[in-house]
């Protein structure tokens, strides 16, 4: 006769923290890239690939500063097609997120291509308007307008993965470098899960194993900010 045994937890495996180093060297890599604000959405906002793609100039206010997460876009099977789903990957993922401000600077450089590649497409534009001088529509797509493949995205994170010399960086862990970040800067972790669209404060706080002293350097400094603002 069997007998009912507690099944062992497998420990959930931790990622090394971000370097800012490295960091460095991906931003100066595609400084001025037409398709720099895919990368930053990902380490500034926290946005997942599909998430990105998903994404309407109505969702972002870059006056406001807010992006609203409200749908993704996702490659079904082989052969068979994008397919755009409304609301994100879990409850949890549809909200708003406070952009900073190198993100606001990469959608306006962003939109100002778009609206390049709209001209030279003419009448084979098949994407976003700009009725009364307001962008609608897909925010990344191809030069005619579609929405852009996935496999691009990666394609495109690949190449400048390389040239920066990141030999193990995926484009969602630019997710968790954004979480480690904002972590070891002092931000409550409540926050960060929050921002990130977790479902579960224990994904959050699961995600780094040690924080490098360059990090904790910035929450170091983060914290003696805010304690001389109080001090006067």
């Amino acid at each position: 006769m069997a007998t009912l045994v507690e099944r062992p937890r497998v420990a959930r495996r931790k990622r090394p923290a971000p370097r800012i180093q490295e960091l460095r060297q991906l931003l100066e890599v595609i400084r001025d890239d037409r398709r720099q604000a895919l990368i930053y959405l990902a380490l500034g906002a926290s946005l997942r690939r599909g998430e990105v793609l998903g994404l309407h100039w109505e969702d972002v206010d870059l006056d406001a500063r807010t992006l609203t997460v409200r749908r993704r876009v996702n490659r079904v099977g082989k052969g068979l097609g994008l397919i755009v789903r409304d609301g994100a990957k879990s409850d949890s993922g549809v909200r708003t997120v406070v952009l900073p401000q190198l993100v606001v600077q990469a959608l306006r450089a962003h939109r100002s291509r778009q609206l390049e590649d709209r001209r030279v497409a003419g009448t084979s534009w098949k994407g976003p308007d700009y009725a009364d001088g307001k962008a609608t529509g897909f925010i990344f797509t191809s030069e005619i307008g579609t929405v852009l493949e996935p496999r691009k995205v990666d394609s495109y994170f690949d190449s400048v993965r390389e040239r920066a010399g990141l030999d193990s960086h995926t484009f969602h862990g630019l997710r968790h470098d954004f979480a480690g970040l904002l972590l070891a800067a002092g931000v409550p972790g409540r926050v960060v899960m929050e921002m990130m669209g977790h479902a579960d404060y224990a994904i959050t706080a699961n995600i780094y194993q040690h924080v490098p002293d360059e990090l904790q350097r910035l929450a170091a400094d983060h914290l003696d900010a805010m304690l001389s603002a109080v001090a006067g």
